[in-house]
C-alpha cells in the first residue's frame, strides 16, 4: 500500500470513525449533564425524562464523575483512564455541575459516620473499585478541585486487604451479602490503588503470573473455562508490579490467544463472575473494563519502544 492509498482509504475511515466517537461521547455528556439535578445523576431516562427514583449509590457517582473530569480536562492524568486527556479534545461540562457532583459526592461519603467511608449495597464497605475512582480523581485533579478528608484512611483500609477479602460486607445483612469468587479485576484495581499511593503489593505478583498461566493453559482445551478478561486483567496486575516480569515470548503468546478468542467474542466478554449470590445471582467485569485494561497495557509497554508497539497487534 502506498502512502497515497493509505491516506486516501484507511486513513479517512480512521478519521470518520474518530468523529463518530467524539460525536457520541458529546451526547453522553450532554445527556447526563443535562439531566443532573442536585449534584445526582439518574438512573433511567424516558423520551428525555427521569422516569424512575432510585438511592444515590456511590460507587456510581464516583465513576461518573471520574469519566466527567477526564472528558472535559479536570482530570489531566489518570491511572484508570488509558493515557493522557491532553491528547483528547476536551468536550464541553459545564463546571458548576461538576463541582456539584463533586460536593454531593463528597457529603455522602462523610455522612454515615462523619469519616470518609463508601458504602455500597453491591460492592460493601470501602471497596476497590469506587475507592480507586476517588484515588484518581483526589490525586490527578489540578489544582486540588476534588478532595476528600481522610481519604489516605480509606486507601489503607483497602490496602491491607488480602486477595480473599478484598470486599467487605461486615454492614451488610446477611441476606444482601454477595460471596466473592476469585477474581483477578478487584485485586488489580487495589495493585492500581498501591501504585497511585506507592504501596504495591509484590505479594501478589505470583497470583497473577499464576492466574496468566492457568487461562493460557485453559486457551488450548476445547470448551473450558478460559477467560480472556481475567487473562488481561492478570498481565495488567504482574506489569504493575514488574514491568520486567512478562517476557516478549510469552506476551507474544497471550496476543495469540487473545486474537484467536475475539473470533468467538469480539468483546473479550467476561466468563466468570467476581460476586454471586447463593439465589443465582452473578456479577461480572463489564467488557471496557476489559479494553480499558489492554489499553493501559499498550501505555505501559509502548511508552519505551518506538517500531513494533503492543497496540499495532491488537484490535480492543
Amino acid at each position: 500500500m502506498t502512502l497515497q492509498h493509505y491516506l486516501d482509504g484507511d486513513f479517512q475511515d480512521a478519521q470518520q470513525r474518530l468523529k463518530q466517537i467524539a460525536s457520541q461521547a458529546d451526547e453522553a455528556i450532554r445527556t447526563l449533564v443535562g439531566n443532573c439535578e442536585e449534584g445526582k445523576i439518574p438512573y433511567h431516562l424516558t423520551s428525555g425524562k427521569v422516569s424512575e427514583s432510585q438511592s444515590y449509590s456511590q460507587s456510581t457517582h464516583a465513576m461518573v464523575l471520574h469519566a466527567l473530569a477526564f472528558a472535559s480536562g479536570k482530570l489531566t492524568t489518570s491511572m484508570i483512564a488509558a493515557g493522557s486527556s491532553a491528547y483528547l479534545e476536551a468536550q464541553d461540562c459545564d463546571e458548576k455541575v461538576l463541582k456539584k457532583i463533586a460536593e454531593t459526592l463528597v457529603t455522602a461519603l462523610l455522612q454515615k459516620t462523619g469519616e470518609a467511608q463508601t458504602f455500597s449495597m453491591t460492592y460493601g464497605r470501602n471497596d476497590p473499585l469506587t475507592v480507586s475512582w476517588l484515588v484518581d480523581l483526589a490525586r490527578n485533579s489540578p489544582n486540588n478541585w476534588f478532595n476528600i478528608p481522610d481519604l489516605e484512611s480509606v486507601v489503607r483500609d483497602v490496602e491491607r486487604r488480602d486477595r480473599e477479602a478484598c470486599f467487605d460486607y461486615t454492614d451488610h445483612q446477611p441476606e444482601f451479602k454477595m460471596e466473592l469468587n476469585q477474581h483477578a479485576f478487584p485485586v488489580l484495581r487495589q495493585g492500581l490503588i498501591a501504585k497511585a499511593t506507592n504501596a504495591g503489593k509484590s505479594e501478589e505478583l505470583g497470583y497473577f503470573i499464576e492466574r496468566l498461566h492457568h487461562h493460557l493453559s485453559l486457551a488450548a482445551i476445547p470448551d473450558s473455562r478460559f477467560d480472556p478478561a481475567e487473562m488481561v486483567f492478570s498481565l495488567e496486575g504482574a506489569l504493575i508490579l514488574d514491568p520486567d516480569s512478562i517476557d516478549s515470548n510469552m506476551l507474544n503468546r497471550i496476543i495469540e490467544v487473545l486474537k484467536a478468542s475475539q473470533e468467538k467474542s469480539a468483546y473479550w466478554r467476561p466468563v466468570a463472575p467476581m460476586l454471586f449470590t447463593m439465589r443465582g445471582a452473578a456479577l461480572h467485569p463489564l467488557s471496557i473494563e476489559v479494553v480499558t485494561s489492554m489499553l493501559r497495557i499498550c501505555h505501559m509497554r509502548d511508552a519505551r519502544v518506538r517500531h513494533n508497539r503492543l497496540f499495532k497487534q491488537i484490535d480492543p
